[in-house]
């Protein structure tokens, strides 16, 4: 019976010992879960000031917006992508995007390996200003056969669009010592200019009038889409309805503002049947 008593007792001891045990661990445990969910949570708070691969294409675009050409720096390095989240907090935050793009960039971004974006980019505006409306496909052409390496690797004619890569790429034909071909160009784009204003001028729309600065920049942005023969052919079919009552268009248009918006609407003989009268029996 004693025996029992003694074991019992034991028994107790033990058990006690052992739930201790078990709360020991138990906090030990939880200790450890709390620190792995803390690891955890500093995981995700890491990852989420990397930008995603979604966040990177829209910042690219955003560069674009504001004529900066994203391929001069390396946005898939870990840094950058971080930069890149940075920065877009801030623009929303200060709502100064393009002052505040441009001095991150160069304070967080590291320049590209790209040799075709590592072209020396510092203009001479006085020598580069003649040149900046030649036709793009024509200038490419012309740095194509120059600098054949930067220029495949630049990514086509549509680079030119950006003004900075329009600009690198000027300066680096006239460094190169070919500014009798960019003056032929420029004499080609006079010649054009002034073939299209004869034609405007003869077409009887306003009264005749000069090339102005704004009227060249449309022509310059025209003539990436449209041949002179086309702006030419849209210019006299746009003659012929806003000078007939017989067509219910009637808008007389600048220049300017023709070549801004008027050229697609003439380009082909459908304009004639698009502005009939009769096919606005409301209006007759």
């Amino acid at each position: 019976m004693m025996e029992n008593k003694e074991l019992m007792q034991v028994l107790q001891e033990l058990k006690k010992e052992l739930m201790q045990v078990l709360q020991e661990l138990k906090a030990e445990i939880e200790e450890l879960n709390s620190k792995l969910d803390e690891k955890e949570k500093k995981k995700v708070e890491k990852k989420d000031k990397y930008a995603t691969d979604e966040e990177v294409e829209l910042f690219k675009l955003s560069m674009l917006d504001l004529d900066i050409d994203p391929d001069r720096y390396d946005l898939n390095e870990p840094q950058a992508r971080r930069s890149i989240k940075y920065i877009q907090e801030h623009i929303k935050e200060k709502n100064s995007p393009k002052g505040y793009i441009e001095k991150s960039l160069k304070s967080y971004l590291k320049p590209t390996d790209n040799p075709a974006t590592k072209e020396e980019i510092y203009w001479k505006d006085n020598e580069i200003e003649p040149y900046l409306n030649l036709d793009n496909e024509k200038l490419f052409q012309l740095y194509q056969k120059i600098k054949p390496e930067q220029a495949n690797k630049i990514g086509g004619v549509e680079k030119l669009k950006l003004i900075m890569v329009k600009k690198t790429i000027i300066q680096a034909i006239i460094d190169a010592g070919h500014i009798e071909e960019l003056d032929g160009l420029l004499k080609e784009f006079e010649e054009t200019k002034q073939a299209i204003l004869d034609c405007w001028n003869k077409a009887g729309i306003v009264e005749r009038c000069n090339m102005t600065a704004k009227a060249e920049e449309k022509l310059h942005l025209a003539l990436q889409d449209y041949s002179p023969k086309e702006i030419e052919k849209a210019i006299n079919n746009y003659s012929k309805i806003v000078n007939d009552d017989g067509y219910v268009f009637n808008f007389r248009w600048t220049l300017e503002e023709f070549l801004d918006k008027g050229i697609d609407k003439f380009l082909t003989d459908a304009c004639f049947d698009n502005y009939k009268y009769s096919n606005f029996p409301l209006l007759c």
